[in-house]
């Protein structure tokens, strides 16, 4: 089972080239050094910030949790503020929805990820819906591939976040105007989801702006 940590953060306006020598030269490196699976970064073109968003993986929770406490990634975290502001982060588990695989490094692939709450007393409902309609549409369109949905175990916002991966822009825009997505997604937002947004993602270099 991979476990996702997802940091969020925005770069200081005058320090990009400061910051991109850091992450770079240091912060990559010594995550690896530490245990982290570095997966990449990619950038919020559509959809609330902060803009720059990097994603590591442990194979473990508890290992993600050792990791996060070792004094040594605390020291990089603060010295990563050097450079940016807006901090946050969250620690995704698999929702068990969507086939669970090993979370490796797609080059060069744009995301859309949907955020959200079940409505309370809503779950089996939404569990049944996900399963017997939402996923088979989404499927239908032929336009993403779904690539996970996760349970946010620690971190602010919404606790359900879905991940689809796609080869560029073009493939996202088409799916905002194909019916049966829209369909859909009205019905989620208006039968078992609760505080809903969403973003349209793309690869960025060494966690940077926009590629």
């Amino acid at each position: 089972m991979s476990v996702l940590l997802s940091q969020h953060w925005d770069i200081i306006h005058g320090k990009h080239e400061e910051y991109a020598e850091f992450v770079k030269e240091k912060y990559i490196y010594q995550c690896k050094l530490l245990g982290f699976h570095v997966v990449g970064g990619f950038y919020v073109v559509i959809g609330p910030g902060p803009r720059v968003l990097a994603v590591m993986t442990t194979e473990e929770y508890d290992q993600m949790e050792k990791l996060m406490r070792n004094p040594k990634f605390k020291d990089l975290t603060e010295e990563l503020k050097h450079y940016t502001f807006n901090h946050s982060y969250k620690i995704l588990t698999p929702t068990g929805r969507v086939p669970a695989k090993k979370y490796t490094v797609q080059k060069s692939v744009w995301k859309f990820t949907q955020y959200y709450d079940i409505v309370p007393g809503a779950w089996k409902d939404y569990a049944d819906f996900v399963v017997q309609e939402y996923i088979p549409t989404f499927k239908k369109t032929g336009l993403l591939e779904i690539t996970g949905g996760w349970n946010v175990v620690l971190g602010d916002g919404p606790k359900i976040v879905g991940e689809f991966s796609a080869p560029n822009a073009t493939t996202i825009g088409r799916l905002f105007d194909n019916d049966d997505f829209r369909r859909i997604t009205k019905e989620l937002k208006t039968k078992y989801v609760t505080n809903y947004f969403s973003r349209m993602l793309c690869p960025t270099e060494r966690f940077g702006g926009p590629v």
